[in-house]
């Protein structure tokens, strides 16, 4: 290597480590900075475990081992760095499952120096977007009680403007400044889901989720000509309006639907195929917009992307999609680069992809990034120039992508090894770890088995997992459209149970990664946890209630014997309730449905080591369950405030360890129903999980603080945690003191608890 060569190496390195600062910044000045001795050093360690700098990994856990405070050491990730990824801004509120909030809106100004965004919390934010400093203080939308949400955002083509729509109207402000210039109002709309501005500035586009769009002059607020009554309200009205290039057409996006309309007279353009609409989306549509030249509309959905032709409204073709089943990642957004060569479409799988609009095919590889969501998808929007797509999802934050000349994901300078790293999750919901210690089972988008081999130096296992970690693909294909958020491995390491929120679960052969058998189907709700008993013949599942299923002895098959019937009537079939299945033979229930919990479906679920009790929590309270007469053992065990998240019991069958929504841990005498001690208080957030050592001295905790902590059940201290970077959505235990942390990004941190 010559001199100057060097010297453009060691520039190349710089460059992406200060790449690396600028985008990591967004954790100080999030809506919730940490002010921690040495966390600004732990986040940056942390992301650069990411890298493919194989000296800054090396620097990274030197400079871990030094912060002040007793530090769980990362022996390796999954987490990756996207070369893609330029920037992470985040200031609106994250979400939780079942509880959305988060980024709902983004655009781009017409000079492409900003980002306008909004948020479930109801505020609209502006930001610099290359140095992705907030600019101003966010705006509140004052919207209605009907949805705080901001579902739709606009800037004006001379940028002076933003438009701000949602519960009963749209908001405009000066985009210098803030101050509020007009009110759109939509008295009798219950939520105005999109807003457009045509090319010449003057009018404003609505359209709302009573089927209706409107057009309103942008300088007197007025609204121009009557409503038209385009979309049928009972299948979510209007969800997307875009304007044509030069002015004179209204596309809207509804009931399954694309339509064409001429904006000065308010009447149906485009032909019947359009306006009746055949051929058509075969689930709602999310999104719609424009070529630059007028010549197509293309429309996001459910069952992916389609393209139209604007004059005739035939179907070019389409769909295309990039997730494998449309239930589990449809299209909910998307945008055309300038020229309109490319289709930046934003998914309900977290991910954003880019197709080429003259074939449909997809460029490059996916952006993985945001979380999945089964709310709102991610939404998307491109700089005037074409050269970054920004995104936003319901994790709160936005993230700015590169894009090269040829309309994909910009690829890195430099790279210290030689191929990328294998796709992982864009969410992790459950973890588990194979009885003799050597893989981990996680679930979230599919089932993935990652290799554990112990005792290899950190670089060197982080390099076999960007090389050799993933066993196999996700095990998706037809078995689990939906999510899947529990996982278990049977006590032989054979099989791997999995528990989906489509309300079923698959058993899968764990050397070959095929499923064994159907689909096992008696649940009515998501399938929250899963339990195998320790002679590994039943399995025990929770969502509404708990059904226990027996297998067949023969564990080579897989088979299960006889056939689930589920004789209980409707009626009695409800969140809380508890229920025993006999699945030998007749396949009938025995015995009534063991109702306790109340208010909550039951998620957090454990055997004793003697497969003789089952210990249930999601209410606010802990209950423990005879599985083979089915019914409860003593009174509920109360304490919690918040609804329980995650039981674990001790190994010598003593003790229960539970975590709840509270932000604490609690320890129970299980013989007695007894709270031994004080509640473990450490977490600032949702406690998602918990797990005790085999020798029952430890329990360690995952938490939405983005913490994992570690603590002493003799005297209830924290004596270890690492902060990490995203929410922790599960934990568990492995052999020789092996931690494994899935959080919601997708990526899985695992520490050794003794070095």
């Amino acid at each position: 290597m010559t001199s100057r060569d060097r010297t453009s190496y060691h520039i190349d390195i710089l460059t992406e480590r200060r790449r690396l600062l600028m985008r990591e910044a967004y954790h100080l000045s999030g809506s919730h900075p940490v002010n921690r001795p040495g966390y600004v050093t732990q986040q940056l360690c942390l992301q650069a475990l990411a890298s493919e700098d194989s000296e800054l990994v090396e620097l990274a856990r030197n400079w871990l081992g030094n912060l002040p405070a007793p530090q769980l050491l990362p022996r390796w990730t999954t987490a990756r760095e996207n070369p893609a990824l330029l920037r992470v801004l985040a200031g609106h509120t994250p979400g939780v499952p079942g509880h959305p909030a988060g980024v709902s809106a983004v655009a781009v100004t017409p000079d492409g120096t900003h980002i306008v965004s909004g948020g479930h919390d109801g505020m609209v934010r502006v930001w610099d977007l290359e140095s992705g400093a907030a600019v101003g203080e966010p705006l509140e939308a004052h919207l209605s009680d009907i949805s705080h949400e901001v579902c739709s955002v606009a800037v004006t083509p001379d940028g002076t403007r933003i438009v701000g729509a949602g519960g009963g109207g749209a908001r405009l402000w000066e985009l210098n400044g803030g101050a509020e210039v007009g009110w759109l109002d939509h008295t009798d709309a219950a939520l105005v889901r999109s807003v457009a501005v045509t090319y010449d500035g003057s009018r404003v586009v609505t359209g709302s989720f009573d089927g209706m769009v409107r057009v309103w002059d942008l300088a007197t607020g007025s609204l121009v000509g009557e409503p038209l009554a385009i979309h049928t309200s009972e299948v979510g009205g209007v969800h997307s309006v875009a304007v044509t290039p030069d002015g004179t057409g209204i596309v809207t996006g509804g009931d399954y639907g694309v339509r064409v309309w001429d904006l000065a007279t308010g009447s149906l353009v485009g032909g019947a195929a359009l306006g009746k609409p055949r051929p058509r989306h075969r689930y709602q549509i999310g999104s719609v917009t424009v070529t630059p030249d007028g010549t197509r509309i293309v429309s996001g959905g459910n069952d992916g992307v389609r393209v139209w032709d604007a004059d005739s409204g035939a179907a070019v073709y389409g769909p295309f999609t990039g997730p494998a089943d449309p239930a589990d990642g449809g299209v909910r957004w998307v945008a055309l680069t300038p020229d309109g060569t490319r289709v930046i479409g934003g998914s309900y799988d977290g991910m954003v992809r880019v197709w080429d609009l003259a074939t449909g095919s997809l460029v490059g590889e996916p952006l993985v990034g945001h979380p999945g969501t089964d709310w709102s998808g991610c939404c998307v929007a491109v700089t005037p120039d074409g050269t970054r797509i920004v995104s936003g999802s319901d994790d709160g934050k936005l993230r700015v992508w590169a894009l090269d000349s040829r309309g994909s994901a910009a690829e890195p300078r430099h790279t210290d090894v030689p191929m990328r790293r294998p796709p992982g999750h864009t969410y992790v919901s459950s973890v588990a770890v194979t009885p003799d210690g050597t893989r981990v089972v996680s679930g979230g988008d599919g089932v993935r088995v990652w290799r554990l081999d112990n005792g290899v130096p950190l670089l060197s296992m982080f390099l076999r997992v960007v090389l050799d970690s993933h066993i196999w693909p996700p095990l998706l294909g037809i078995s689990h459209p939906r999510r899947v958020v529990s996982v278990a491995v049977t006590p032989d390491g054979t099989r791997v149970i999995s528990g989906s929120d489509d309300a079923t679960m698959q058993v899968w052969d764990l050397g070959s990664g095929e499923a064994v058998g159907e689909r096992l189907i008696g649940h009515r709700f998501a399938v929250r946890a899963v339990a195998v008993t320790p002679d590994g013949l039943r399995i025990v599942s929770g969502e509404g209630g708990v059904r226990v299923w027996d297998r067949d002895r023969d564990l080579d098959s897989g088979d299960l014997v006889g056939e689930l019937l589920d004789r209980l009537p409707a009626a009695e079939q409800q969140h809380g309730s508890l229920r025993v299945w006999d699945f030998v033979g007749s396949g009938d229930a025995r015995g009534k449905p063991l109702v306790g919990h109340t208010d909550a479906a039951v998620g957090a679920l454990a055997l004793t080591p003697d497969g003789r009790r089952i210990v249930t929590g999601e209410d606010h309270t802990v209950r423990v369950w005879d599985l083979d007469r089915g019914t409860s053992l003593g009174k509920p065990l109360i304490g919690h405030t918040g609804e329980v998240t995650s039981v674990s019991v001790t190994s010598d069958g003593t003790r229960v360890v539970s975590g709840s929504r509270d932000t604490t841990v609690r320890v129970w005498d299980l013989d007695r129903g007894t709270s031994l001690g004080k509640p473990l208080i450490g977490h600032t957030g949702e406690v998602t999980s918990v797990s005790v050592t085999s020798d029952g001295t430890r329990v360690v905790s995952g938490s939405r603080d983005t913490t994992v902590r570690v603590w002493d059940l003799h005297d209830g201290t924290c004596i270890l945690q690492a902060v990490l970077l995203d929410p922790i959505t599960a934990v568990a235990l492995g052999t020789a003191g092996l931690i494994v942390a899935g959080d919601s990004s997708g990526s899985l941190w695992t520490f050794r608890l003794f070095d």
